[in-house]
């Protein structure tokens, strides 16, 4: 009991510290805001925007490009502060200036010396951490989320409706820069690389209809069970002639998955991620950064949800991540894990969208 007092009492010493520096710098951003304001970014040409995408999650950095192609489009230069995996995502799009890799303690001082005109915050987190990046990138503009009673962002758009689509939220960005909304997509290039290692291995097969089949997510409460995954895959091939199908993830973590049924390549980034779901003709899968890269590419998907919770707001956010466009085929799981549910509907989903003349017996 003591231990479990010391280290509550260490929490909130440590919260107690970051809260002190925070407000630190909100009286030091205050007091710069008064002697030199900024808010207008005087006449440039092609204005520098930054956005931060800090925490390095793929589904919400595909998300993001349909702000950043928006944003390109209007004459702005756009960079995008990332993790590496998002470095690799956005390796091969053009209208993406640069991505800087986020370094937490070098960050700060290291990205001032760029001088963006303005920096975009897309999260709603508040840690010390974040408010000294943000005042230290001291951007002419600074556009955050929730962010009203921080003096370090100069427009602050208030946004916590979760039965809204989370593309509204980025829309609220390009209404603020006078900018058009409509035609919002994602959009990413791909390795041609990546597409010929995918390309040499398929050909030779000879199959006229492929499957992208990804059965983990970084939730163990949203993985597929290995039943699961062999249901689908061996009722496929029972049924069907001249598919392929393919198994997206890392490859020590979906070997155990594998058959003799399926394709499983030893690359394991999200660039080459890409090129299998811009060459599959359907998805199947749980994990939310798959679910938008479908979108990117407009592919048929059936995508499985479960009602998992956002970590940074504890929220259920169910809608607020829905793939939103035509092509997809949404289950909404009521079990508490996806591996509890019954694969029988997956396979329902799966037998409505493959084309009826790839049965091996036609009805």
């Amino acid at each position: 009991m003591k231990g479990f007092d010391f280290r509550k009492k260490h929490r909130k010493l440590k919260q107690d510290i970051s809260n002190f520096r925070i407000n630190i710098l909100k009286l030091r951003s205050l007091i710069k805001n008064r002697v030199s304001k900024k808010d207008n970014l005087n006449g440039k040409l092609q204005p520098t925007i930054l956005i931060l995408r800090t925490g390095d999650e793929i589904g919400d950095a595909i998300i993001a490009t349909g702000l950043a192609k928006k944003l390109y489009d209007a004459g702005y230069q756009v960079n995008f502060l990332a993790g590496k995996s998002c470095a690799n995502l956005f390796s091969h799009t053009a209208f993406i200036n640069k991505v800087f890799i986020y370094d937490r303690d070098k960050s700060p001082r290291r990205l001032k010396r760029e001088k963006f005109d303005i920096v975009i915050d897309l999260n709603d987190i508040l840690t010390f951490r974040r408010i000294k990046l943000i005042y230290h990138l001291n951007a002419n503009i600074t556009i955050g989320f929730n962010k009203s009673k921080y003096p370090m962002y100069s427009k602050s758009i208030e946004f916590m409706d979760i039965d809204i689509h989370i593309t509204e939220r980025y829309k609220k960005v390009l209404d603020f820069l006078g900018i058009e909304t409509t035609d919002y997509e994602y959009l990413l290039g791909v390795s041609e690389s990546d597409e010929k290692t995918l390309s040499d291995k398929v050909s030779p097969l000879n199959v006229k209809y492929l499957i992208a089949l990804n059965p983990l997510t970084s939730s163990l409460d949203k993985n597929l069970s290995k039943k699961q995954v062999e249901d689908i895959i061996y009722f496929i091939k029972d049924n069907y002639h001249s598919i392929g199908i393919i198994l997206i993830g890392r490859y020590n973590k979906i070997s155990e998955f594998k058959t003799d049924e399926c394709i499983v390549f030893p690359e394991s980034t999200i660039s080459f991620a890409t090129a299998i779901v811009k060459n599959a003709d359907l998805i199947i899968t749980p994990d939310t950064s798959i679910v938008h890269l479908s979108r990117a590419f407009n592919k048929k998907m059936v995508a499985i949800y479960n009602n998992g919770r956002i970590e940074e707001t504890g929220f259920l956010a169910y809608n607020m991540w829905l793939p939103g466009y035509e092509n997809s085929t949404v289950i909404r799981v009521n079990t508490p894990n996806i591996s509890e549910f019954d694969s029988k509907e997956i396979i329902t989903k799966v037998k409505e969208i493959i084309p009826p003349e790839l049965l091996k017996i036609s009805a």
